[in-house]
């Protein structure tokens, strides 16, 4: 295979579910290392690759791509290196104390320059998603949707990225993902959260994605657009080491026990780092989701549509949520007006509208800030607008059709904001 296969979170998951034979969690990381570098050593060019037609035509990528192959078999001694670190962390922590482990864990994440800074911050601004279980249908009080309060940290469970009684707020890039992370679309209430502008500008948050599979996805469309981007090898020292990193976090579970009465040895790696990333002032992190998408097909890579972002809940000793947080962003939730009819067609129009409002008033005033959250919102839809589950058109689905429901809600709040922001500085009537 090449690297894109390679690199595939299908691929790297069927990888790590090929150690399950083994009843240590520490004997299946060391497996699934071995197996990771025997694989790797076999990788082939892209263009002899079955795949190939999925990416790119671009020679230029076929280029970049075989330098990446041949960087990464070169430097097959730092991807073992790496991989012993991280292992050793976990028998530290199972052998003499949470401290020991995540004392060395902090000094390897130092040392290896582990802990990736978010892409660029104006690639976040998009809607986010959230769900409780609500079998009554009847949260649409936007404090129910929001992170558990103060007063009831003895409901909160036990996650792979989080702190046992700590509360935070877990957002989804999607609402499928919901469905596979909290319960059916019939037995939850969903609200949006959509970040402003200096939620992600005036915050560490850190991204514990694999940057390699990241920059796979992203490159076929500058090369396409006649990008001259060329390797580099030291660059991509450290993006081998963090891509070992986002595996071992989110290595799958063996054992489907129940996560609050049981120890879960896959969640040691994610929740050290949880905690140390919280105790040296970062304010959340973003992750890929580990659940099982294989039922969705014919999506972008680059859509991103299964990660997870957690942020970090600020103490509050008189109320019982973190008020600040929540005024970083723009929230909806259903009331009931919702009519499941929209297509991605009402969206667009009403893109078209905001954005062609904006250019007309540009001049006098700048609403980029909104008019970056439509934009992003319309290329994450065109990422996914062909996607399919078990043969459905997703916006078909009543995942979709809801999901679809809150960008129309987005888009009216954005308009309006845009047409008040007009009305106040220029008295135009419109």
């Amino acid at each position: 295979m090449c690297v894109n296969c390679f690199f595939s979170r299908e691929y790297q998951k069927k990888l790590k579910e090929s150690t399950f034979g083994h009843n240590r969690f520490e004997n299946r990381l060391t497996d699934y290392v071995e197996n990771y570098l025997n694989e790797l050593s076999k990788l082939i060019s892209m263009d002899k690759c079955p795949c190939k037609h999925k990416y790119t035509t671009s020679g230029n990528y076929v280029k970049y791509t075989n330098d990446l192959m041949n960087c990464l078999k070169n430097n097959m001694p730092i991807i073992d290196e790496i991989s012993d670190v991280l292992i050793k962390v976990y028998k530290t922590f199972i052998t003499k104390s949470y401290k020991h482990a995540a004392d060395l864990f902090w000094e390897s994440i130092s040392k290896f320059n582990l802990i990736g800074a978010p892409k660029e911050s104006i690639m976040y601004i998009k809607s986010h998603f959230r769900a409780r279980i609500d079998e009554k249908g009847i949260y649409n009080n936007i404090y129910d949707l929001f992170h558990p309060p103060f007063d009831k940290r003895n409901s909160i469970g036990n996650q792979r990225f989080s702190i046992s009684g700590q509360p935070m707020l877990y957002l989804a890039n999607s609402i499928i993902v919901l469905t596979k992370e909290v319960a059916t679309i019939d037995e939850v209430s969903i609200a949006a959260f959509v970040p402003k502008h200096q939620c992600y500008y005036s915050s560490k948050i850190s991204d514990v994605g694999n940057s390699i599979s990241d920059s796979l996805v992203n490159l076929p469309g500058l090369f396409d657009a006649g990008s001259n981007v060329t390797f580099n090898d030291k660059s991509y020292i450290s993006k081998i080491r963090r891509s070992i990193l986002c595996e071992l976090l989110t290595f799958p579970r063996k054992d489907k026990v129940d996560d609050n009465e049981h120890f879960v040895e896959e969640y040691v790696l994610p929740q050290l780092l949880t905690s140390l990333l919280i105790d040296n002032g970062y304010k959340g992190i973003i992750y890929p989701s580990t659940k099982d998408y294989s039922a969705i097909t014919n999506y972008h890579r680059f859509s991103n549509y299964d990660n997870n972002i957690a942020f970090f809940v600020g103490y509050n000793e008189t109320e019982n949520y973190d008020q600040y947080l929540l005024d970083t962003f723009y929230t909806f939730v259903l009331d009931g007006s919702e009519k499941y009819t929209y297509t991605i067609k009402d969206f667009m129009q009403k893109y078209e509208y905001a954005i062609n409002l904006n250019k007309r008033y540009n001049a006098v005033v700048n609403n980029n800030s909104y008019i970056i959250l439509l934009c992003n919102t319309k290329r994450y839809i065109e990422d996914i607008e062909t996607s399919t589950i078990n043969g459905i058109n997703y916006f078909d689905t009543r995942e979709g059709k809801t999901e679809l429901e809150f960008y129309l809600k987005l888009a009216d709040e954005l308009t309006a904001l845009i047409i008040e922001n007009i009305k106040s500085k220029t008295g135009a009537v419109i």
